[in-house]
């Protein structure tokens, strides 16, 4: 059974040192917190979870998909006939079951989008805490690639809608003071975490 896993062949372990560099552009965009993965050869729902100190203990903050793509930030953002058009494609059963997990666990779920080229993460919260939607989403049918491995799949996908303010170059992590980012957490229109019912113990 894991031998069809797609991490488990040549073209899903070359995803592995990038998957690896988003996850460090995320912690060193948001010190103070940490991503867990899952089993990599196992088939989990979700790649991962964002973790926070809390007093003594790690606690989840975030339920997370994370993909890596061979595309540039141009090319997402475009709006040319063959461009992504700010928009994320994710199958729909997979997003459901992202979602339900973090329903069930009242955080959010959000997506990490590594863009390789580039060395650019876009990180959108897909869904809030709440399980109400963060962003705008549409279904479609579609024949897309299968796997990493090729193959063409006829199935029903979810476009998730990626906004410019989640675009973070790793030279742009504090140090550029940029005016655009937020500078602390828990902003409402910035953090990715945001709950307005979450209250850090001292």
């Amino acid at each position: 059974m894991n031998g069809l896993l797609d991490i488990n062949t040549p073209n899903g372990q070359k995803t592995l040192p990038q998957v690896d560099r988003a996850y460090e552009i995320f912690e060193q965009r948001f010190p103070g917190f940490m991503v867990i993965s899952t089993i990599e050869d196992r088939a989990a729902d979700n790649d991962s979870f964002v973790c926070q100190v809390v007093g003594k203990r790690p606690v989840v903050r975030a339920v997370v998909e994370v993909k890596c793509r061979n595309e540039t930030l141009r090319k997402m953002h475009g709006t040319g006939e063959h461009d992504y058009h700010s928009e994320w494609l994710i199958t729909l059963d997979k997003l459901k079951r992202c979602g339900a997990i973090a329903a069930s666990l009242k955080v959010p779920f959000i997506g990490l989008c590594y863009l390789v080229p580039d060395d650019i993460l876009l990180v959108q919260r897909i869904y809030n805490w709440d399980g109400s939607k963060a962003t705008d989403i549409r279904d479609e049918w579609g024949v897309t690639d299968a796997t990493c491995n090729g193959g063409k799949a006829n199935r029903l996908n979810a476009y998730v809608k990626v906004h410019d303010k989640g675009d973070w170059k790793p030279t742009q992590v504090w140090a550029l003071n940029d005016p655009v980012l937020p500078t602390t957490p828990y902003e409402p229109e910035d953090d990715p975490f945001y709950d307005p019912r979450f209250k850090p113990r001292r």
